[in-house]
């Protein structure tokens, strides 16, 4: 907690209303002020409110107004056509998104292939503000029948999706600003069929949905979840998904996904519209209104409210048509109902401007009881008391606020900051009665909220008795149900005297067996443990011959202080270790080792322990380094520490202590060992560091120098010990046939021994290929040249 001590104003917060949200107004109405008269004579599916209020609309239309309009066309503030806009015909089929850029151009989308009779527009054009084209602006051809939607991120580059398939694009697309392909961007043979729409998270992933069943040939039904480079990201897992199709996806500033579209059903329960979180779970906090026809467009507020349109004309058995509102929870707003009484109105477009405006457009003639032919704008101020927030803690300065329909930037709807040039105070605190002076505050006395401690008291409540000042501890007892002496930890009173049935200890794992708590003897199953005991993370661990072994890939090779961890972002790293299936004989133990995927990235946020891949760790012969003694499979963190699998402690071998020789193999790296027997007779486990080159290797050139580091060779992609480019069992032709065998620029995206440098992806030829590690490994002239491992046999 962060007091507010330093401040000399005594501020009081006495009631919650005084953090006042301001007064909201009713449903929003039609704008007088704008009226398009006859309008369009087909669905408008897009708007676009420029900063000096004109407005672009495209959609379906072929006339606007009485006059031609080849589906786009702006008009000013009163909705009059603005002919300073020359499009020309326009467009020969509809457009189906727009993005306007700061500087007035327009990005367009849509089925359309040809712009103003005479110029080839496939699907995708960029417009200049007066409706002639950019030419800087030169996209791909994407052989798409229609392009259904379109975002611009911050940095320009651009997403489109919708049924079409290149070398490196399937249904998903992400262009540079100039139209050219994002090189960092590849969904090849990612989905089974068409995406709609999508919608990206907070961290760059992208939530992606539409008529596709299958994604990466993992069974995910019309919503999927990829990272921002465009791989699979298995870890949002939807489970049976909807009945019908999901079309749209709105993500609010919370992460929570909506989707919503042509479904009746989620997961057999009746749905037209779920939010889910990031796990792909349904969000319990969501109650689910309840629609009688599609929900086609959703727009999230800035305090979380959802705007939705679509087809409905009624919402929890109310009378409500084709535009309604929800709270952040999904409860309807029965006082918003702008379009009641009309009939026939079908929304596809709901955009909030920056005055707090709203355009809605779609299909319908009369809007609020209005005529209004397909797009309308409605007034939607909401005044609200907004509050300063000068230091950007989310809490607002109560005496300087503004009154405004839409939260100004600086500004947030709370006025709980007792300092708002500080932030890390925010306030206000409790203060409690300090009567004998000790310091410690009257458990049992009426507090105060202030933002600055008042006369007399403190912002604790220890004191068990405020009249003596020897006498304040209130302590934490914990339930002791099995009357072992141990408490449990989540189970806790405080209280000034020792309640029956609890202790101060809070070291109990298992409240209900008096013989498990921190420190007790245990079995933890492992066979090659000794003096096994509870630890204080309440895990059953023994121990061992240990030792400390660093080392590092080529192939996850970066320069700083991390490898890098492509198998584990991508979800690629098996659960069971991979060398026994690889045909490699374990020695004493090893075989069959398994993980979690907690135990392969357990501290989320501190990346060197995240896993990079499986290793072998190997005791050899003191004597005779070509003898195997005892084998562990284990896991090589980013910062190259190898650890067991099922943990961050060392690897445990149940052998006699002595000295040995100690061998670390790679799937598909070359294997090496120590030059001299490593002594593991010691109290604590020795350090054998071979990344550094503190420890000395056998053989010639055991490890590659790569800047600071000594690595294991990469290349090895038959898991024979030598890495060969050309010749009978050579490691190429083994790439070219995973990917397969005919086609060099096809990838194959998975976990295998082929990719070399351990990115997720195998690949031929191009960039990032993992062929020419093999070439490089062996000289990079001669390529019958062979390199060898160096260990002995």
């Amino acid at each position: 907690m962060t007091h507010a001590r330093s401040l000399s104003l005594l501020f009081f917060v006495p009631i919650l209303s005084s953090l006042g949200l301001g007064s909201r107004a009713q449903s929003p109405t039609v704008d007088p002020d704008f009226d398009t008269g006859v309008g369009a004579n087909a669905i408008i599916s897009t708007t676009l409110v420029q900063p000096d209020g004109k407005v672009i609309l495209a959609g379906q239309f072929t006339s606007f107004n009485g006059s031609p309009a080849g589906r786009i066309v702006r008009v000013d503030a009163s909705g009059v056509i603005d002919p300073t806009f020359d499009v020309g015909a326009g467009f020969n089929d509809q457009v189906t998104g727009a993005h306007l850029y700061a500087d007035g151009s327009i990005l367009v989308i849509g089925s359309f292939s040809m712009y103003d009779t005479n110029s080839p527009a496939p699907r995708i054009i960029k417009l200049l503000s007066n409706g002639s084209i950019d030419p800087s602006f030169t996209p791909p051809v994407l052989n798409a029948t229609l392009l259904v939607q379109l975002a611009v991120r911050s940095d320009g580059r651009i997403l489109v999706s919708g049924s079409f398939f290149t070398p490196q694009f399937n249904r998903l697309a992400r262009l540079l600003p100039n139209g050219d392909p994002d090189p960092d961007f590849d969904t090849y043979d990612r989905f089974n069929s068409s995406v709609n729409n999508f919608d990206q998270l907070s961290d760059g992933r992208i939530v992606v949905v539409g008529a596709f069943t299958s994604v990466n040939g993992i069974p995910r039904n019309s919503v999927a979840v990829l990272h921002a480079n465009g791989q699979f990201d298995p870890s949002f897992d939807p489970g049976v998904g909807p009945t019908g199709l999901v079309t749209n996806v709105a993500v609010d500033p919370l992460d929570r996904i909506l989707l919503f579209g042509s479904m009746s059903a989620w997961n057999g329960q009746p749905a037209r519209l779920i939010r889910l979180l990031t796990t792909g779970v349904v969000d319990p906090s969501f109650s689910l209104p309840t629609f009688n026809s599609n929900v086609l467009r959703c727009v999230i507020e800035p305090d979380g409210s959802i705007l939705a349109g679509g087809l409905f004309f009624s919402v929890n058995g109310l009378t409500i048509r084709g535009l309604c509102k929800l709270d952040p929870n999904g409860i309807l707003v029965p006082d918003f109902d702008p379009s009641s009484p009309s009939v026939g109105v079908q929304v596809y477009r709901i955009e909030r401007a920056s005055n707090g405006n709203l355009m809605i457009a779609g299909s319908f003639s009369q809007f609020g009881g209005l005529t209004r032919k397909n797009v309308v704008r409605l007034s939607s101020c909401v005044q609200e008391t907004w509050y300063a927030d000068t230091d950007g803690d989310g809490a607002g300065d109560p005496n300087s606020s503004v009154v405004s329909c839409t939260m100004p930037p600086g500004h947030v709807a709370n006025n709980t900051d007792c300092d708002d040039s500080d932030p890390d105070i925010t306030g206000p605190t409790t203060w409690y009665i300090d009567g004998d002076g000790d310091g410690y505050g009257n458990i049992f006395a009426p507090t105060q909220l202030a933002c600055s401690a008042p006369v007399g008291h403190v912002d604790n409540a220890d004191d068990c008795n405020d009249s003596d000042p020897t006498t304040h501890a209130v302590r934490n007892w914990f339930a002791d149900t099995d009357e072992d002496g141990y408490g449990d930890p989540t189970v806790i009173i405080s209280a000034c005297n020792q309640p029956a049935g609890h202790v101060s200890d809070p070291t109990d794992c298992d409240d209900n067996d008096p013989l498990v708590f921190v420190g007790a003897a245990c079995d933890d199953g492992h066979p090659l443990t000794l003096n096994d005991s509870i630890g204080e993370d309440c895990i059953c661990r023994g121990s061992g011959l240990q030792v400390e072994v660093h080392a590092w890939l080529e192939g996850a090779y970066t320069p700083g202080d991390l490898m890098s961890a492509g198998l584990f972002e991508n979800g690629l790293i098996p659960i069971t270790e991979p060398y026994t299936a690889h045909g490699y004989v374990h020695v004493g133990g090893g075989g069959g080792e398994t993980t979690t995927l907690q135990m392969l990235d357990p501290f989320p946020g501190m990346d060197e322990h995240t896993a990079v891949d499986w290793v072998v760790l190997e005791l050899r012969d003191g004597s005779q380094a070509g003898v195997i003694i005892s084998t562990r499979s284990c896991i090589l963190r980013r910062n190259g520490l190898i650890t067991r699998p099922d943990g961050l402690e060392l690897p445990v071998f149940d052998e006699a202590p002595g000295s040995y020789h100690i061998a670390v193999r790679h799937r598909n790296h070359l294997g090496f060992v120590t030059l001299i027997p490593v002594d593991l007779d010691q109290p604590l486990p020795p350090v054998v560091d071979f990344a550094s080159g503190q420890t000395a290797t056998a053989g010639t050139n055991a490890l590659k120098t790569m800047g600071q580091r000594l690595v294991m060779w990469s290349g090895d992609a038959g898991s024979d010990g030598n890495l060969k480019y050309t010749g009978q069992f050579n490691d190429r032709d083994l790439i070219l046939s995973r990917i397969g065998g005919s086609i060099p620029t096809n990838t194959v995206s998975g976990y295998f021994r082929e990719d070399l440098n351990l990115d997720g992806i195998v690949r031929y030829a191009g960039a990032n290929n993992d062929r020419d590690l093999i070439l490089q490994n062996i000289g990079g002239v001669v390529p019958t040249n062979v390199r060898y491992d160096q260990l002995p046999n």
